[in-house]
């Protein structure tokens, strides 16, 4: 192997570039067929059965049949559909799609893609992306002055890091910022040469249409990049220098960030309304084990914690960077990039900057591979070349590094062992093969390298129990499961043309609801509708994720309330149908082997219902969750200063409080609502000597907070003297480890079913504000008598209040009816509308069943109307006594900025083309 790999010499001599690319290309189809391979030979698609079947996978179909649409809207003149009822309780299209899907110009392949082909498209799409990170490694590696070899290495390395192994298939959009990252850097080497900019305005743009996120992150990195750069290159006494050419800089990124503003507006927009990106989330320290993990895991795939941190990559990489600190005054800036970003990964605040200050994430580790990838492409033409010094210290740091990743037991798997002894095996090559020939010690190194990947997806998604290959669909899986054989199927068969909802007890996967054009009240997206997310919990949903809901959870009220009139379910399994429903199916068929029946709701609101009552904001506020979903069936809720002339409502409830005994078994009460549980599995009993029947039973939980203490701190030695040894020594093994934690949950069991409420944390990464919870048991004739509350853990638990709440439905039915009196008729859905007609006998407020956002705007009998925000997170209008033509139509906010700053950024980008174009003409260059 005289040269890379075995191209012929002349292609290599003549044509480097495509002789590098060819053999990049071959060494990536080997690799791709390795892990292809493995999960063909077991019948498994790249579908993982979470977040790619959930949200990538329906986004991906979902952008394709939006993207055929907005071209017949071209070319017909109609309007470009931008909201979508099916999305969620009805969303935003552009910016719910934007982080998935929507800008990367990859995804536009969905266009010209059917449905029904989608699992295939994303899987096509991941390994694409992978081979672009790859190919955009390639010229920045060149371009700074590394062999075709090294850069040849430094691709596959980087490529296949860790960070790609455990994301490409369950994130694919992660990988956008691997292709991103090296051509904006690239393209920043231009500007600081003085060349084109072209190339920096175009990487800036694609890296802000891609995904937001990850553009601010590059955008961070690239600043710590530029800064490094211009005092390398300027020193500190030539300031002078710095402002011509930051104008540069910052004129050229507005230019690139202005092309992409037709995503990235909007996005902001929604973005800054979601809890999940708005919330101060607790900073705490990483578990000390994380650290062990870390150093133990560079040369693996592995997950090192729960916080993205996939900082490994192929053994080879690690032991080019132990040479690289082995090398005295030699590449110091690389040495203090290196030592930075693993201090970066080490420090939290880091983690929750880079993630744009929401949660600690290291979703930036991408950039530490490139890094080390980087540093292999620069090491590797002398890796065999050391002095006996250079070796001795080589050795040593390997020693450190061995002694530092084994040392602890719980970190010492098979997989860590394994990229160790490999990297160990280079090693002892590279200080021995001084007389190797340049044939032999390429060939190893190559080999090594990719002997290291193989061993890192191998062991991710090989055959052993600690694979995670059973965790993927078998091919074919996710069109069938989420529209071929969905049970909503039978909802298209029904002879119903109103506007409804429906929810399942069904295995339906969320949002499937979008690719099937229905109106479900399921959703799972990053981004999400601020004012629903509070509506949510103000009704104590059972989550403590704002942007992750699955149905109503058999809440009678609440799918009246949300004009639910349908619920799917086994017609041999109508027991899971909550309270109001019929018991006969208005239709059944037979879907994939299942007897399916859709089951009618009568007291359902329709989309839009009038109320003349008024809830006053701090009564609603002071109210319960089951309290509160009761109450919107007598009024609307309507914020300060609106409809204060509409009649105060009427207290009518059905909500019923029983009498509980409490009693607590192994828990403390340091005060009334402080629960203390020593160790874990303390327990609260709710005895009701006289249970409510005919009614769904709810524990409500207000105020939940919760403090972990080690249950080895309330043992006293005499309790550890008194057990066994070996029950001593494995309680102490046990808690040895003990840390902070950052979630909890309660177990529920009862004699009318069992439960779980999950809480998050405040430096939980999924926190989002969440306290009050109500779980809802479901309907029952007889009534509970009760109730035990498992506390899991040792630690204080605090409850402002946690009791049993009882929904009856003496009067539902009735108050929903009076709700429905006078209803919007003759209710259509139109392309970013809604059109209709009503009639009111005295002034009323319309509610309307669509999410309020400030993209919509009506006009009453002509004339515009002023939107109002009622029941926290629903459109609704005031309406005068008599008849009325109602007008909503949707406009993204942010969107028609963003157009025209995305064009102002094209034609300013092509007059930057030109003009640089025209400037270096030669007959400029000569007349100069």
């Amino acid at each position: 192997m005289g040269d890379i790999l075995t191209l012929p010499r002349r292609l290599n001599r003549k044509h480097p570039r495509i002789a590098l690319w060819l053999a990049f290309t071959a060494v990536f189809a080997v690799l791709c067929g390795v892990w292809i391979g493995i999960f063909a030979a077991n019948g498994k698609s790249f579908i993982w059965y979470a977040d790619t079947i959930k949200q990538h996978y329906p986004a991906l179909v979902y952008y394709g049949r939006w993207l055929r649409e907005a071209a017949r809207c071209l070319l017909s003149g109609a309007a470009i559909p931008t909201w979508d009822m099916s999305i969620g309780y009805g969303g935003d299209i552009v910016s719910t799609l934007s982080y998935y899907v929507m800008g990367d110009p990859l995804n536009l392949l969905a266009a010209f893609v059917p449905s029904q082909y989608g699992e295939q498209l994303l899987e096509g799409l991941m390994l694409l992306r992978i081979y672009l990170a790859g190919l955009a490694f390639m010229p920045f590696s060149r371009h700074h002055g590394n062999s075709r070899f090294g850069t040849l290495l430094g691709a596959v390395a980087y490529a296949f890091c860790a960070w790609t192994v455990q994301t490409a298939l369950t994130e694919p959009l992660f990988i956008i910022p691997m292709y991103c990252f090296p051509l904006v850097l690239l393209g920043a080497d231009y500007l600081f040469e003085g060349r084109r900019p072209t190339l920096y305005i175009a990487a800036i743009a694609l890296s802000a249409l891609s995904n937001f996120l990850f553009f601010y992150m590059i955008a961070l990195l690239l600043v710590l990049y530029a800064v490094v750069k211009y005092f390398r290159k300027y020193g500190v006494g030539q300031l002078r220098t710095l402002w011509p050419l930051l104008g540069k800089f910052v004129g050229y990124s507005l230019v690139g960030i202005a092309i992409a503003a037709v995503t990235m507006l909007p996005t902001v927009f929604e973005m800054f309304g979601s809890a999940r990106f708005s919330l101060d989330r607790q900073v705490t320290s990483y578990p000390f084990t994380m650290y062990w993990n870390l150093i133990a895991n560079l040369t693996t795939a592995g997950k090192v914690d729960e916080y993205s941190t996939y900082c490994g990559i192929t053994a080879v990489a690690v032991l080019a960077v132990m040479i690289l600190f082995a090398r005295r005054r030699q590449n110091t800036v690389l040495k203090a990039a290196w030592l930075v970003m693993l201090a970066f990964m080490m420090l939290p605040w880091a983690g929750k900057i880079l993630n744009g200050f929401s949660y600690m994430q290291n979703r930036w580790v991408w950039a530490f591979a490139m890094l080390e990838a980087f540093i292999l492409a620069r090491v590797c033409p002398g890796m065999t070349k050391l002095s006996g010094r250079e070796k001795l210290t080589l050795w040593a740091l390997l020693a450190v590094y061995c002694l530092l990743a084994f040392w602890n037991r719980d970190v010492r798997t098979e997989w860590t062992v394994l990229g160790s002894v490999l990297m160990l095996l280079l090693a002892v090559f590279v200080l021995s093969a001084e007389k190797a020939s340049r044939g032999v010690t390429r060939a190893v190194l190559l080999v090594g390298c990719c002997l290291g990947i193989v061993i890192n997806i191998g062991y991710q998604y090989g055959a052993d129990e600690s694979s995670t290959l059973v965790e993927y669909e078998p091919a074919g899986f996710a069109w069938d499961a989420t529209v071929a054989n969905n049970p909503a199927n039978l909802l298209k068969q029904l002879d119903d043309d109103s506007l409804w909802r429906y929810d399942t007890s069904m295995n339906v996967y969320v949002n499937s609801a979008m690719l099937m054009d229905l109106h479900g009240v399921s959703y799972f997206f990053s981004l999400n509708n601020g004012y629903l997310s509070q509506w949510m919990a103000e009704m104590g949903y059972n989550t403590p994720e704002e942007y992750n809901y699955v149905g109503l959870h058999g809440r009678s009220v609440l799918d009246s309330l949300l004009g639910v009139k349908y619920f799917l379910c086994g017609t041999d399994s109508t027991s899971t149908l909550p309270q109001g429903y019929d018991t006969e199916p208005a239709l059944a068929m037979d879907v994939a082997g299942v007897n399916v029946g859709a089951y009618e709701k009568s007291d359902a609101l329709p989309i839009g219902y009038t109320s003349a009552a008024r809830i006053s904001r701090n009564d609603y506020d002071a109210m319960t969750p089951v309290q509160r979903q009761d109450a919107l069936l007598n009024g609307v809720v309507l914020e300060d200063g609106d409809g204060e002339h509409l009649t105060a409502a009427a207290a009518q409830s059905d909500v019923v409080f029983p009498e509980a005994e409490i009693t607590l078994n192994g828990i403390e009460m340091v005060d009334e609502n402080t629960y203390y549980s020593p160790q874990d599995g303390g327990t609260i009993t709710f005895t009701i000597p006289q249970p409510v029947t005919d009614c769904e039973t709810y524990l409500v939980v207000e105020g939940m907070d919760y403090v972990a203490t080690n249950p080895l701190d309330a043992m006293s030695a005499e309790e550890l003297n008194a057990m066994s040894p070996a029950d001593r020594l494995a309680t102490k093994k046990q808690y040895s480890n003990f840390w902070c934690k950052e979630k909890v949950y309660l177990r529920l069991v009862s004699d009318i079913g069992e439960g779980r409420i999950d809480y998050a944390m405040r430096n939980n990464q999924y926190y989002c504000g969440r306290h009050d919870f109500a779980y809802n048991f479901g309907y029952t004739e007889t009534g509970m008598t009760t109730l035990t509350v498992v506390l899991p853990y040792a630690g204080y638990y605090t409850f402002d209040r946690i009791d049993v709440e009882c929904q009856t439905f003496d009067s539902v039915a009735d108050r929903a009816a009076v709700l429905s009196e006078e209803a919007l008729e003759n209710a259509v859905l139109g392309t970013n509308s809604l059109t209709g007609t009503v009639t009111v006998s005295e002034p009323k407020v319309l509610v309307i069943q669509i999410p309020y956002s400030t993209g919509w705007s009506a006009t009453v009998d002509g004339q515009p109307a002023e939107l109002l925000r009622t029941n926290t997170a629903f459109l609704g209008l005031e309406l005068d006594a008599g008849e009325h033509v109602i007008k909503l139509h949707y406009e993204t906010p942010g969107l028609k900025v963003g157009i025209a700053l995305s064009c102002v950024g094209v034609v300013a980008f092509l007059g930057i083309a030109v003009w640089n174009r025209r400037r270096r003409s030669p007959a400029n260059v000569n007349a100069k």
